[in-house]
């Protein structure tokens, strides 16, 4: 279950499907003796880190909700696992993912949503907001070279080279779609934080870098939200 402010809704739901669906994936993983085990944790987990950008080496004790604290829960989970059965095992911590099929309750889906029909798009914070946006053959990428090189027990990050505003990701999808964006400026949402920015050298080290920046991701978005909707 992803999502942060979904998971203060529903944080009964959010654990026991991000939290024992885990550890019944873990035994399957022990029962079966698989080699590699890669999974899908989240930024989520720094919290209001104040350290920027994020390094895997900072604390994440303080999630700021139910979401971020199972994906932590997770990860102390699969440590636990691994070792007490020597599982290989790799916590990608996913910045900000984007792109085609992408989930409908993230910003760009409901912005590019919103925009389309003329109706006017939430921006939180302000607009005083910025992400490592990444894109999701990146994280397709990453993910597949960690399960090549998955040894022992890891926390990595996975997230976009550059730091982006939240007013540029608008504007480059308002470019995008040939229409501008009406905006209602409203306060942070419980649960988020303002900047979350990736310390990547951990994964670069292991020869992944990301290749796919904004302006060629959202274009990438458009063109399947246009087809995929008849919009063309």
């Amino acid at each position: 279950m992803a999502g942060v402010r979904s998971s203060l809704l529903k944080p009964k739901l959010y654990f026991d499907v991000n939290v024992m669906g885990s550890i019944n994936l873990l035994e399957a993983a022990v029962r079966h003796k698989v080699k590699n085990f890669v999974f899908a944790s989240s930024s989520s987990v720094y919290g209001n880190n104040k350290k920027l950008p994020f390094s895997e080496s900072d604390p994440v004790d303080t999630p700021i909700s139910p979401y971020a604290a199972s994906k932590k829960a997770d990860e102390l989970v699969a440590h636990a696992y691994h070792h007490l059965y020597g599982l290989n095992i790799t916590a990608l911590r996913f910045f900000t993912v984007y792109g085609p099929w992408g989930r409908p309750d993230m910003a760009l889906f409901l912005f590019a949503d919103a925009i389309t029909k003329g109706e006017p798009i939430k921006v939180f914070n302000h607009g005083k907001m910025s992400r490592n946006f990444t894109y999701i053959d990146d994280i397709v990428s990453g993910t597949i070279t960690v399960l090549d090189k998955c040894k022992g027990y890891d926390v990595i990050n996975i997230g976009g080279d550059r730091e982006e505003t939240l007013a540029r990701y608008i504007k480059v999808l308002e470019n995008n779609l040939g229409k501008k964006a009406r905006k209602k400026m409203l306060p942070l949402q419980p649960g988020d934080v303002p900047n979350t920015v990736a310390d990547i050298r951990k994964l670069r080290k292991i020869g992944w870098k990301p290749t796919t920046r904004i302006d060629k991701g959202i274009k990438k978005f458009v063109e399947w939200y246009k087809d995929y909707y008849n919009l063309n």
